[in-house]
């Protein structure tokens, strides 16, 4: 397994691309490789994440011992997740601390990331970080790795005093992964340049890594240089045509760049079919993200944004009593589609999930449907019922 594999896994893992990362992770474990086991990791995870666990119970029984920790702290996830049962539970918890004890250096690895990126617990992620240095003190390389992507993640300050970053050890790192996190946190703390200076070296490293062209394409987004991110966006989608990330930046950037023409219109659908094929988990809140961003930057363009109303219709229309996010984005976007009593309806419908964040919208689709007494009403109740939280 190459740098690179696994540079591609990690980035899609990091991304919610779990279908992605799944493939890459088996197409890997087709080559000759000495890692299997990460890789089987990598890959019972991602499937674990599209709600198949049974991989990962698998792995298990097969890893008694070294790598056996980050399997069972994602076994304790899921399972969570799931609403198992108590007994469940408190085995895994029971395996976890025998377990820690006798994990090795690739294990705590895997799990300060997973730590990270899927059940964001900051403290584990530290106490992995030291478990790390005590097996292998020279591995400062993926210490620096775990600590950046902590720095980029968190909203509390993880640097120790006596455990500075070391940017410039970062800088001179060979190890792509390594290297993304370092222009993550430029970018983070507002240092395009050196954010860029990070993301070119990988490019010279591996000109083919498209998630590089990505985030290169996003920094130029965040100066305002469409037309540059746009370029960059094609590059990494010419490279990756299924994979989410690539294709969603692609059309974002488009859309932003006002270069998305009506005849164009279909890669927003083959995007959006990518969700359904890939089977992308409601928790990843990739598509939902997704379906918010298009509605909200191609106001301007109503063949657009009725595309996105056909796809939360025809594909995700299950899941909006569960998401009240997109449910009200559904309804905001039937608005401004000029659809009032859609929209009217779907407001009422969100209404009983969750109505806090309800009233601007009920009333303006009110009277714009032409509802006005019933708007009147509206605003009337809500009054009183803000009179009752006063009082």
């Amino acid at each position: 397994m190459s740098d690179v594999d696994l540079a591609k896994i990690k980035y899609s893992f990091r991304h919610g691309c779990f279908h992605s990362a799944c493939q890459d992770a088996a197409n890997a474990l087709k080559k000759e490789s000495c890692n299997r086991e990460i890789l089987m990791y990598y890959k019972a995870v991602s499937r674990a994440m599209n709600g198949y666990v049974d991989d990962l119970e698998f792995l298990r029984k097969m890893n008694r011992g070294k790598l056996e920790y980050p399997i069972i702290c994602a076994l304790q996830y899921f399972y969570t997740k799931l609403d198992a049962n108590d007994h469940i539970l408190q085995k895994l918890k029971i395996g976890s601390t025998a377990a820690f004890l006798c994990i090795n250096a690739e294990g705590a690895i895997l799990a300060a990331e997973f730590s990270i990126w899927i059940s964001h617990n900051c403290f584990e992620t530290s106490r992995c970080l030291d478990k790390i240095s005590a097996l292998r003190p020279n591995a400062d390389t993926e210490i620096q790795r775990i600590r950046l992507w902590l720095q980029v993640v968190s909203d509390q300050e993880f640097v120790d005093i006596d455990k500075p970053l070391k940017l410039e050890c970062a800088g001179k790192s060979k190890d792509i992964d390594c290297l993304m996190a370092l222009a993550r946190y430029h970018e983070v703390k507002g240092n395009t340049t050196e954010a860029f200076n990070a993301l070119r070296k990988v490019k010279s490293l591996e000109s083919t890594f498209f998630p590089v062209f990505i985030e290169i394409s996003k920094l130029h987004l965040s100066m305002t240089n469409f037309a540059l991110a746009e370029e960059s966006s094609r590059i990494a989608a010419a490279m990756a045509t299924k994979h989410i990330e690539a294709q969603h930046t692609l059309v974002m950037t488009k859309l932003l760049n006002r270069s998305y023409k009506k005849e164009h219109h279909i890669d927003l659908q083959l995007l959006l079919q990518l969700f359904v094929n890939q089977k992308v988990p409601l928790h990843s809140k990739l598509w939902p993200r997704s379906l918010q961003l298009f509605s909200r930057i191609c106001g301007y363009d109503k063949a657009v944004l009725q595309v996105v109303v056909d796809t939360m219709i025809n594909i995700c229309g299950k899941s909006f009593p569960v998401d009240i996010s997109l449910s009200l984005e559904y309804a905001r976007t039937l608005r401004c589609l000029g659809r009032y009593g859609e929209a009217l309806s779907q407001y009422q419908v969100a209404s009983q999930i969750d109505d806090s964040h309800m009233a601007e919208g009920l009333v303006l689709c009110q009277v714009l449907n032409g509802d006005v007494e019933q708007a009147m009403q509206q605003i009337e109740f809500i009054e009183l019922m803000q009179e009752d939280n006063v009082s």
